[in-house]
């Protein structure tokens, strides 16, 4: 496991995806504390709206919910969302002063495209002051699936990036600064699409030192954990840093679930069919590519621990 990787086009693409988790971390707990301070915001306002003390309702179920503007005919949102749903016969109106319903209604209107991802989120939840926040959150995430993930930390950096992107207030906070994270995406996907798992010197320094130009920010001033990041970035783009198997299998894990969620998102672009079929063919190809190596990795591992048994059982033998 910690034997040294020899070949320098491949030291430098798993670090790069060293780089990119070490980023990530640094973005992360940005991203977490801004949406914090806008649920708390958000929950005040909706409490004055609906006149009530405290929001605790968690009998709601986004699929059932009737938006408050359901009273509204034609629909106000029908020239920014496909099929809103909001007239359906079997819609329900939330018990608590309608608050689960405005509560809908306010992120859509924060939504730069008045279209959340509401199979992301448990709105039963929302009410919740420490689960309701990256519940919200979800809703700006594009990629499907994150109904299931319990936690911000297990979000990627599309993920990170789109909430960004997506959430009004946090669009005009973060303004410029976007830019520069949409470049951290960019190279995650750089990453995913390599078949050959290599990348030049040159490229791999480029990368590391936008990534370090992210996390001096202005907006990280004072954050541990983009800190923290700057001294890893710093530390991987010295020529002696070691770079092992054991890295090289955490990066192509990285890899499979970064690709996972890129397949997903390719499935529901507005791409034709043909092209959206054939960039999901060549992400599959990479994908087995690195399962392939996985495995090839540990069986290496399962066979060295084999043997070292079978000579710790012979020792065991002779000293008795």
């Amino acid at each position: 496991m910690d034997k040294e990787l020899k070949d320098e086009e491949t030291r430098n693409w798993v670090k790069t995806c060293l780089a990119l988790r070490y980023v990530t971390e640094g973005i992360v707990s940005y991203v977490k504390k801004a949406c914090e301070e806008k649920y708390l915001i958000d929950i005040d306002h909706l409490k004055d709206v609906c006149g009530i003390s405290d929001y605790t309702c968690n009998m709601c179920n986004v699929k059932e919910l009737k938006p408050y503007h359901a009273r509204l005919f034609p629909c106000k949102y029908q020239q920014y969302i496909r099929r809103c749903g909001c007239q359906g016969q079997n819609k329900k109106t939330c018990l608590q002063n309608d608050i689960c319903g405005v509560f809908y209604d306010l992120i859509i209107d924060n939504h730069v495209k008045s279209n959340p991802k509401w199979s992301n989120t448990k709105c039963e939840l929302w009410s919740d002051q420490r689960t309701g926040p990256w519940e919200v959150m979800k809703c700006y995430i594009c990629t499907p699936g994150y109904e299931k993930k319990p936690d911000i930390f297990q979000a990627d950096v599309t993920a990170l990036v789109q909430i960004c992107m997506n959430d009004r207030d946090l669009q005009t906070r973060l303004g410029y600064r976007l830019v520069l994270l949409e470049k951290i995406r960019e190279i995650r996907n750089e990453v995913c699409h390599s078949a050959t798992m290599q990348m030049s010197t040159d490229c791999f320094k480029q990368h590391v030192r936008h990534m370090k130009d992210v996390l001096r920010l202005d907006i990280f001033k004072g954050n541990k954990a983009a800190k923290d990041g700057r001294k890893k970035l710093k530390s991987l783009k010295k020529e002696a840093k070691q770079v092992t198997v054991e890295d090289e299998m955490n990066a192509r894990e990285d890899t499979i679930a970064a690709i996972k969620e890129l397949k997903k998102l390719i499935e529901q672009s507005e791409d034709s069919h043909e092209i959206a079929r054939q960039k999901i063919a060549h992400l599959t190809s990479v994908e087995d590519k690195h399962k392939r190596e996985l495995e090839k990795q540990f069986d290496e591992i399962t066979s060295h621990l084999q043997d070292l048994k079978k000579r710790n059982c012979a020792n065991d033998t002779e000293v008795r």
